[in-house]
Protein backbone atom coordinates (compact mmCIF):
# COMPACT_ATOMS: atom_id res chain seq x y z
CA UNK A 1 0.00 0.00 0.00
CA UNK A 2 1.31 3.51 -0.92
CA UNK A 3 2.07 5.20 2.40
CA UNK A 4 0.61 8.27 1.36
CA UNK A 5 -2.82 6.40 1.23
CA UNK A 6 -2.21 5.13 4.77
CA UNK A 7 -1.69 8.24 6.00
CA UNK A 8 -4.73 9.35 5.12
CA UNK A 9 -6.61 6.53 5.75
CA UNK A 10 -5.10 7.04 9.09
CA UNK A 11 -6.39 10.47 9.39
CA UNK A 12 -9.88 9.29 8.34
CA UNK A 13 -9.57 6.73 10.82
CA UNK A 14 -8.89 9.57 13.22
CA UNK A 15 -11.42 12.03 12.49
CA UNK A 16 -14.27 9.45 12.15
CA UNK A 17 -13.75 8.03 15.60
CA UNK A 18 -13.69 12.00 16.82
CA UNK A 19 -16.94 12.17 15.03
CA UNK A 20 -18.25 8.40 16.33
CA UNK A 21 -17.45 9.55 20.36
CA UNK A 22 -19.15 12.96 19.54
CA UNK A 23 -21.89 11.27 18.19
CA UNK A 24 -22.39 8.94 20.49
CA UNK A 25 -22.47 11.50 23.53
CA UNK A 26 -24.90 13.19 21.98
CA UNK A 27 -26.81 10.73 20.96
CA UNK A 28 -26.91 9.32 24.86
CA UNK A 29 -28.85 12.74 25.34
CA UNK A 30 -31.41 11.79 22.43
CA UNK A 31 -31.69 8.25 23.69
CA UNK A 32 -32.51 9.20 27.41
CA UNK A 33 -35.53 11.49 25.70
CA UNK A 34 -36.61 8.56 24.00
CA UNK A 35 -36.67 6.35 26.51
CA UNK A 36 -38.63 8.49 28.76
CA UNK A 37 -41.02 9.20 26.29
CA UNK A 38 -41.48 5.11 26.04
CA UNK A 39 -42.02 5.64 29.47
CA UNK A 40 -44.98 8.21 29.67
CA UNK A 41 -46.50 6.04 26.21
CA UNK A 42 -46.03 2.83 28.13
CA UNK A 43 -45.70 2.98 31.55
CA UNK A 44 -42.63 0.96 31.82
CA UNK A 45 -39.45 -0.07 30.31
CA UNK A 46 -37.51 -2.43 30.20
CA UNK A 47 -34.87 -3.05 32.71
CA UNK A 48 -31.85 -4.22 29.93
CA UNK A 49 -32.70 -0.35 28.34
CA UNK A 50 -32.92 1.51 31.39
CA UNK A 51 -29.05 -0.17 32.18
CA UNK A 52 -28.16 1.27 28.88
CA UNK A 53 -29.88 4.61 29.38
CA UNK A 54 -27.62 5.52 33.11
CA UNK A 55 -24.32 3.82 31.67
CA UNK A 56 -24.80 4.71 27.91
CA UNK A 57 -21.69 7.27 27.59
CA UNK A 58 -19.51 4.91 29.82
CA UNK A 59 -16.30 3.41 27.93
CA UNK A 60 -16.03 0.95 30.80
CA UNK A 61 -19.49 -0.90 30.58
CA UNK A 62 -18.87 -3.43 28.57
CA UNK A 63 -22.13 -4.94 27.75
CA UNK A 64 -22.76 -1.52 26.15
CA UNK A 65 -22.69 -2.34 22.30
CA UNK A 66 -24.56 -5.80 22.79
CA UNK A 67 -27.47 -3.24 24.43
CA UNK A 68 -27.12 -0.10 22.00
CA UNK A 69 -27.58 -2.95 19.12
CA UNK A 70 -30.42 -4.20 20.89
CA UNK A 71 -32.56 -1.22 21.18
CA UNK A 72 -31.44 1.43 18.86
CA UNK A 73 -29.81 -0.13 16.00
CA UNK A 74 -32.03 -2.94 15.72
CA UNK A 75 -35.44 -1.98 15.62
CA UNK A 76 -34.24 0.12 13.30
CA UNK A 77 -32.33 -1.80 10.57
CA UNK A 78 -34.29 -5.44 10.89
CA UNK A 79 -37.56 -6.01 10.36
CA UNK A 80 -40.14 -6.63 13.69
CA UNK A 81 -40.13 -10.49 13.06
CA UNK A 82 -36.62 -10.68 12.45
CA UNK A 83 -34.79 -13.33 14.76
CA UNK A 84 -32.52 -11.14 15.58
CA UNK A 85 -34.55 -8.78 16.71
CA UNK A 86 -35.50 -10.05 20.91
CA UNK A 87 -37.47 -6.97 21.94
CA UNK A 88 -40.38 -8.06 24.28
CA UNK A 89 -43.68 -7.88 22.46
CA UNK A 90 -42.70 -5.44 19.65
CA UNK A 91 -43.23 -2.14 21.75
CA UNK A 92 -40.32 -1.11 21.26
CA UNK A 93 -39.83 -1.94 17.55
CA UNK A 94 -42.94 -0.07 17.34
CA UNK A 95 -42.08 3.03 19.30
CA UNK A 96 -38.43 3.73 17.52
CA UNK A 97 -39.60 3.52 14.46
CA UNK A 98 -42.81 6.10 14.38
CA UNK A 99 -40.21 8.68 16.37
CA UNK A 100 -39.67 11.59 14.05
CA UNK A 101 -37.31 10.80 11.39
CA UNK A 102 -34.85 13.27 12.86
CA UNK A 103 -34.20 11.59 15.64
CA UNK A 104 -33.53 8.51 13.73
CA UNK A 105 -31.27 10.06 11.53
CA UNK A 106 -28.68 10.73 14.22
CA UNK A 107 -28.62 6.95 15.28
CA UNK A 108 -28.61 6.10 10.97
CA UNK A 109 -25.39 8.07 11.63
CA UNK A 110 -23.95 6.76 14.64
CA UNK A 111 -23.96 3.88 13.46
CA UNK A 112 -22.72 4.57 9.50
CA UNK A 113 -19.34 6.24 11.46
CA UNK A 114 -18.81 3.22 13.47
CA UNK A 115 -18.69 1.15 10.13
CA UNK A 116 -16.39 3.48 8.44
CA UNK A 117 -14.22 3.36 11.81
CA UNK A 118 -14.50 -0.15 11.61
CA UNK A 119 -13.43 -0.60 7.77
CA UNK A 120 -11.01 1.68 7.66
CA UNK A 121 -9.46 -0.11 10.68
CA UNK A 122 -9.57 -3.56 9.26
CA UNK A 123 -8.38 -2.15 5.66
CA UNK A 124 -5.36 -0.66 7.95
CA UNK A 125 -4.53 -3.74 9.71
CA UNK A 126 -5.08 -5.71 6.75
CA UNK A 127 -2.47 -3.75 4.70
CA UNK A 128 -0.15 -3.50 7.43
CA UNK A 129 -0.21 -7.51 7.63
CA UNK A 130 0.89 -7.83 4.51
CA UNK A 131 3.49 -5.45 4.00
CA UNK A 132 5.54 -6.91 7.20
CA UNK A 133 4.70 -10.52 5.74
CA UNK A 134 5.78 -9.56 2.09
CA UNK A 135 8.71 -7.35 3.06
Amino acid sequence: MNSNLAVYLFIALLILTITYVILTYFNSRLYNEVCEQYKNKYGEINPSAISFKYFNFNFIYINMPNEKFKFVYSPLLLRKHSPLNKIDSGKWYEFINTRKTSVKVWFYAELITLLLCMTIFFVLLTCYTVSKTTG
